[in-house]
């Protein structure tokens, strides 16, 4: 991609295309070289390399939200996500393997920069008409006996409509922002959820400044995109007609919502 494509694609104006380079190279070289090595820091050469793996699943995954950000065809984004999936399963793995426990959580849901991170993922499955990866992304956290299933509100609701059994639950360990989000899935009526969703998408961005990604964009240093899937994949699930005030924001990524429309 050039300078002059990329500008005429870019999907968020936070990054120039020499940052863009720059930092794509970057995440690049540390997939490759985790991917063949351990890290210097572990105790043993297994927790060593268990610090590679969570190394290489969290890069993946940002460098395909870099590459949504700087305007890569979504087609090409949707071959790239089960990748992604797979490298948080090789994660998964090790990581059982170590604490030998198979229902060890990859994604801790009461830390918030997790909590952004686990539903986004779910989310991207539904907008790219991935639903076959939803049991897989589900098992991240469950455990191969899901024994962790059931923590969150919100995300039970959104996992259910992957066609999988889910548990009753009360609590909704990020509060901020995403109790707006559950109260847009409770209302009986689309209006009032539409209501909730705008306020949820005015607020993202502020209410999550406890991120670690939030305001990385001022350092150019670690900025991917900032983007509420969740959002889109809620005006999806709860097939609301319109998201023409959404599509404002720009933290809506409205092509993901149009692929998904669209897809044939």
């Amino acid at each position: 991609m050039d300078e002059e494509i990329y500008n005429s694609k870019c999907r968020q104006r936070y990054l120039s295309f020499n940052q863009y380079i720059k930092l794509k190279n970057e995440t690049l070289e540390t997939i490759e070289l985790f991917k063949i090595q351990p890290t210097g820091v572990g105790k043993s050469l297994h927790e060593r390399w268990l610090y590679s793996k969570a190394i290489v699943a969290e890069n993946s995954f940002l460098l395909w939200r870099l590459e949504y950000t700087a305007g890569k065809n979504i087609d090409d984004l949707r071959k790239d996500f089960e990748h992604v999936i797979s490298f948080y399963e090789q994660y998964a793995s090790v990581l059982r393997t170590y604490h030998k426990d198979n229902n060890r959580s990859v994604f801790d849901l009461e830390n918030v920069n997790e909590y952004c991170e686990y539903i986004g993922l779910i989310s991207i499955c539904y907008l790219l008409h991935l639903k076959s990866l939803i049991r897989r992304v589900a098992t991240l956290v469950d455990g191969v006996e899901r024994m962790n299933a059931g923590q969150d509100w919100l995300i039970e609701e959104f996992l259910s409509f992957g066609d999988l059994k889910r548990y009753d639950c009360e609590s909704v360990l990020v509060p901020q922002p995403y109790l707006n989000l559950c109260e847009a899935f409770s209302a009986q009526d689309n209006d009032v959820s539409y209501l909730f969703l705008r306020k949820f998408l005015k607020n993202w961005y502020s209410e999550l400044k406890a991120t670690s990604w939030h305001d990385t964009h001022k350092s150019g240093q670690g900025y991917y995109g900032y983007w509420s899937f969740e959002t889109a994949c809620s005006v999806i699930l709860l097939e609301l007609d319109s998201d023409d005030e959404l599509q404002q924001s720009v933290y809506y990524p409205k092509d993901l919502v149009n692929f998904y429309k669209n897809y044939q």
